[in-house]
Parts: C-alpha cells; sequence; structure tokens
C-alpha cells in the first residue's frame, strides 16, 4: 500500500497538467491572436531545453522519447500544412493509424530500456532504429500516394464507446499493452520518468483519435514536452538528495536542512554495532540488506524526527524544536524497537528468481542487529549545528565505550 501510494503522488503532476493542457485549449480562441499564434510554436519551445537538459543529465529514456515526439509532430505539420488538398484525408486515413501503432510501441520501448547514453553503441542501435522507423513511414506513404500499396486505414474508437468496451484496432490493444506496463512498473518502482510517460501515452491518445488538426495538438505535445522536462527534474533532484541505497535523505540534504533550523533542536548519531564484522561474516550484499533494514526502521521513528543517512554504517536523526531529554525517549523506542526485531538473513540457496512452487525450508535464520545512539542539542556551549553534530558523535563514541546498544548524551 506505501509503494502504490507514493506512485499515485509520482502522477499527480503528469495529471494535473494534462488537465491544465485541456482548460487552456477550450479557452484558447477566445485568447489575443498573438497567443493564438505562439501555441502552434509552443511544442518546439518547449521540446528544444527538454532535450538539452535530459542529454546533459544522462537520461537517455527521456531524450529518446522526446526525439520521438519530435518526429511525429514535424510529420503532422507536413502532412498538415502541405497545400494538397488531400492531405488531411491521407493522413487520416494512413498517417494517423501507423503513428497510433509506433507512438505507444516507442514510449513503451524506451521505458524498458536501461540508461546507456547517446555517443555509446548502445545510442547508435536506438538512433538508427528511430531512423529506420522514419524512413519505413515515409516509404510506405509515397507507395500509398502513388497507389501501389492498398493499405486497411482505421482509427482509434472515439470517446463514445460504451463503459469498459475495449476497442479492437491493434494501435489501440497496443496503447493498452503499454498503459498496463508501464502502470506496474510504477508501482513497483516509483518512477519519475515512468509517471511521465504514463501522462505522455494519455496524451498522445488523446492527440491520435483528434479527426481535426487544431491547437489540440501543439498544446497536448507542448504538456508532453513540460512533463518529461519535470520528470528529469525530478529524478536528479532525487538523486542529488536522497540515497540511493536507503531511500533516507542524503548527507546533502543534511547540510541544507541544518541552516534551517531554528533556536532549539537536538541532533542524534546513529551507528549499527559491529558493522564491519557482520559484512566480513555475511558479506556486503547482505551488509546492504542490513542498512536498507535500518533506513525502514528509523524512517518510523517518532517526535517529528527527520532521518538521514550520513554515511557508511551512520544515520543522523534531527528533532527540529526538542531538547536532548525530550529526543532521548523516541530514540530510545527505535532503539529498543531495533533490538527486538533482529534481521533475517537471506539464505545462500535462494533463487534469484521466485520459483512456481516454494519449498518450506523453515524459517529464516534471524540475527541480532543493534546500534548505538549519541544526542546533544542547541546550547550555550553548542551554538551551530555544526557543533551540535560533532557533540553527538562524541556522545555516540561514550555509547560504543559503555558497550553498545545504548544511547548517550
Amino acid at each position: 500500500m506505501k509503494s502504490t501510494g507514493k506512485a499515485h503522488v509520482a502522477l499527480l503532476t503528469p495529471l494535473a497538467l494534462l488537465v491544465a493542457a485541456y482548460i487552456f485549449y477550450l479557452n484558447v480562441e477566445s485568447m489575443p491572436a498573438l497567443v493564438q499564434e505562439a501555441v502552434w510554436w509552443s511544442p518546439f519551445v518547449v521540446f528544444l531545453p527538454a532535450m538539452i537538459i535530459s542529454c546533459r543529465f544522462n537520461n537517455s529514456r527521456v531524450f529518446f522519447v522526446l526525439l520521438v515526439l519530435l518526429l511525429v509532430l514535424l510529420s503532422m505539420y507536413y502532412y498538415f500544412l502541405r497545400e494538397n488538398a488531400a492531405a488531411p484525408v491521407f493522413y487520416s486515413g494512413f498517417i494517423s493509424p501507423v503513428l497510433a501503432l509506433l507512438i505507444p510501441l516507442n514510449i513503451l520501448i524506451f521505458s524498458l530500456l536501461k540508461e546507456r547514453g547517446f555517443l555509446t553503441l548502445w545510442g547508435a542501435f536506438r538512433f538508427t532504429f528511430i531512423f529506420l522507423q522514419v524512413v519505413m513511414i515515409f516509404w510506405l506513404a509515397a507507395l500509398q500516394e502513388s497507389g501501389k500499396l492498398a493499405f486497411a486505414s482505421g482509427h482509434l474508437a472515439a470517446f463514445d464507446f460504451p463503459l469498459l468496451a475495449l476497442p479492437s484496432e491493434p494501435s489501440a490493444a497496443v496503447f493498452i499493452l503499454a498503459g498496463a506496463v508501464l502502470a506496474v512498473k510504477q508501482v513497483l518502482q516509483r518512477s519519475y520518468h515512468d509517471a511521465a510517460f504514463i501522462g505522455v501515452l494519455a496524451a498522445m491518445f488523446v492527440v491520435i483519435q483528434t479527426k481535426e488538426f487544431d491547437p489540440l495538438t501543439p498544446i497536448f505535445f507542448a504538456a508532453c514536452g513540460i512533463m518529461l522536462l519535470i520528470s528529469v527534474l525530478q529524478h536528479s533532484y532525487a538523486m542529488a538528495f536522497y540515497d540511493e541505497l536507503t531511500g533516507l535523505a542524503s548527507r546533502r540534504r543534511l547540510e541544507q536542512d541544518l541552516m534551517k533550523l531554528g533556536t532549539k533542536y537536538a541532533i542524534a548519531m546513529l551507528d549499527i554495532d559491529y558493522f564491519k564484522k557482520f559484512n566480513d561474516t555475511y558479506g556486503h550484499d547482505v551488509g546492504d540488506d542490513v542498512l536498507r533494514f535500518l533506513a525502514s526502521m528509523i524512517r518510523g521513528v517518532t517526535g517529528g524526527g527527520r532521518p538521514y543517512r550520513y554515511g557508511g554504517e551512520e544515520f543522523t536523526i534531527i528533532f527540529p524544536g526538542k531538547g536532548r531529554k525530550e529526543a532521548a525517549l523516541h530514540l530510545e523506542k527505535l532503539r529498543e524497537r531495533i533490538a527486538a526485531r533482529g534481521f533475517a538473513l537471506r539464505g545462500k540457496d535462494r533463487p534469484k528468481k521466485k520459483p512456481k512452487k516454494i519449498k518450506s525450508t523453515g524459517s529464516p535464520k534471524r540475527v541480532s542487529i543493534t546500534i548505538s545512539i549519541g544526542v546533544a542539542e542547541k546550547n550555550d556551549k553548542y551554538k551551530t549545528p555544526a557543533s551540535v553534530i560533532k557533540a553527538a558523535d562524541a556522545a555516540l563514541y561514550r555509547a560504543k565505550k559503555k558497550g553498545r546498544n545504548c544511547l548517550s548524551f
């Protein structure tokens, strides 16, 4: 349930942008002529910085989806703005059904690929994959226009389909498949990129259904560019300020939050007892599991504590507005809860993939995990956050000297 909740939160930005884009579309005709003219150029204004930033931050998945969308938009402009009066009809009868298949397919494929860079062999393969699709579309379009190809045209189902009735076109099936895969990925991984891809998929579903080339098309394309740009910024922020292993706020975030503290606060330093010995005995992979386990426990600290990963096996908790004795009450509860819980070791014979039939091997071996805690507060002696952290670290050392699994001031 917690994962699902975070997945829903990540989807709020794309959903809000889609709603805002549609409201803007409904009111665009009443806006000044300059704004109406700017609407047609807005996707390019958004796509250019979005592609530059995604490239700069090495978000190749977002970059290639943006490239696909840009080429789709250019093809729409090309066919609708031609002087040939039959061009819109040709677009609706041939180009639109082809794009309706390729758009969700490309979004799905690039969402599943890993970040492999741009000027690499993998990047070359992806550029080639997109280029071949462009060549194929123009080749098939030339054959269709010359009468050498009989293409069975079709269009996505309109919005007046009965509730829960699924359209039968292959393109609609690809949209549904892509949406289902992205939804499952979002629940499991809670990725800002996947949330944006879901929003882009929904926007493209609406655009492909549009029979007329009106402002809805550039408005929704611009919204897609904004979604993807925001996802890059959100992902980059998370990488900068959150620890990838534990999911807790990182030391960089701690340093920023320390500057925002008021006149009364306590800071605790926590350390896993005998962690080096544990790593040497069970291996670093199990050690990483222990760090994740501790992070999940520390995240539930009471008293308004804000947890951070300080580095290695050390964690920090800030208690704004509380003294060290008040903070100690909540820290003692946390220490006791961790000591009582224990950590279940993964079996060495555990398969990498989940088997169809699970064999019962009894209860997993549990080992004791304890922490030592040092806590200090701001006072006349320790006037700055740095000095309070130093005092808490000294208190942590005293807790270690006292025998570990205890708290010291």
